[in-house]
């Protein structure tokens, strides 16, 4: 039987897949969205530290007290510490997600977000 963290990780796959293989930078609130649909947790907000020190905005899901965080291993540098500033609420997510299509209805060929027209809400 499949745990949460797997389902997470299978649907992680399916997004990238779902975009010729590529992983879907910039859009980690979206992913974490996504994978909450399949595996339930908590949706975070917050600062990952990288190995050279950087902190970096991101989003990310936590089940079972675990982060789960598959978009950050395709990352060029290692992720060394997830800050959580704040818990996100689904329903937040979707209305800045609506709000973007009604604005972007249509893919542009050159958006470094491409996952953002392939989801269905």
């Amino acid at each position: 039987m499949k745990t949460a963290l797997d389902k997470a990780i299978e649907e992680y796959q399916h997004l990238c897949n779902s975009i010729g293989g590529n992983p879907p930078y910039g859009d980690c609130e979206l992913v974490a969205l996504m994978l909450y649909f399949k595996a339930g947790g908590v949706i975070a907000k917050g600062q990952v530290i990288m190995e050279d020190g950087e902190k970096l905005e991101h989003f990310w899901l936590e089940v079972d007290n675990q982060i789960c965080d598959p978009l950050s291993k395709d990352w060029t540098r290692a992720a060394k510490t997830w800050v959580k500033v704040e818990e996100v609420s689904p329903n937040s997510i979707i209305e800045n997600f609506n709000r973007f299509l009604d604005e972007f209805p249509d893919p542009s060929p050159y958006s470094p977000c491409p996952l953002r027209w392939k989801v269905k809400l």
